[in-house]
C-alpha cells in the first residue's frame, strides 16, 4: 500500500521487542507543506479505534488462542514534512505477505532532478529519494509493530521455559 503526503497514517506506540503488546495509537494529517511549522501539534492527534487497528495488522496463530500479528512500515520525511509511506502486513497463516507489487515511489527536492521509471524492472518495490537542496533533513523510518492477544500466555510460556532452564541446569553433570 502506497500512501503519499496528504493522507493519513497511523502510527502505533510500542514497547518490548519480539511480542510486546500495542500502546496507543495516533493518526497525524501529512500537511504537505514544506514549512515544518505547519505539521500538526501532538496535542490535535486523534486516537485510531482499535477496531480499525486491528483490520490494518496482519498476524498468524503460533499456538491455541495465542495470536501474534506483524506490520512493517516505511517512513520518509523530508524537513519534518511526512512525504511517502509504506506499509507491509503479515496476514493470517498460511496466506502470502501483503507485498506493494511494483509500487517504486519517488520524492524529489529542489531543482534539476531526474527520474527515468522504464530503467526499473516491473516488480521494483522501494522508495527513491533526490534532493538537490543543501542543509536539507531527511529522515527515514523503518517502524516494526509486533502485537500479541495474551500477555498471560506469554508470561506463562517464560515462566515455563525459566523452570526448565533452571531445572536443567540444576542437575549439572554427574
Amino acid at each position: 500500500m502506497q500512501t503519499l503526503k496528504g493522507k493519513w497514517l497511523a502510527l502505533s506506540l510500542l514497547s518490548g521487542c519480539a511480542a510486546s503488546l500495542a500502546g496507543p495509537a495516533y493518526t497525524i494529517g501529512g500537511s504537505g507543506a514544506a514549512n515544518p511549522a505547519a505539521a500538526p501539534a501532538f496535542q490535535d492527534w486523534i486516537a485510531v479505534d482499535s477496531a480499525v487497528l486491528e483490520r490494518m495488522r496482519g498476524g498468524f496463530d503460533i499456538a491455541p488462542g495465542l495470536k501474534v500479528s506483524f506490520g512493517i512500515e516505511r517512513l520518509v520525511n523530508l524537513n519534518g514534512v511526512l512525504q511517502t509511506a509504506t506499509r507491509i502486513e503479515v496476514p493470517v497463516a498460511g496466506s502470502p505477505a501483503n507485498l506493494p507489487g511494483g509500487t517504486a515511489g519517488l520524492v524529489q527536492n529542489g531543482l534539476g532532478n531526474t527520474f527515468a521509471p522504464a530503467a526499473l524492472s516491473q516488480g521494483a518495490v522501494g522508495t527513491f529519494i533526490q534532493n538537490s537542496i543543501s542543509n536539507q533533513t531527511i529522515q527515514s523510518l523503518t517502524i516494526i509493530n509486533a502485537t500479541t492477544n495474551s500477555l498471560e500466555m506469554l508470561k506463562g510460556a517464560n515462566l515455563q521455559s525459566t523452570l526448565f532452564d533452571a531445572l536443567t541446569q540444576s542437575t549439572g553433570t554427574r
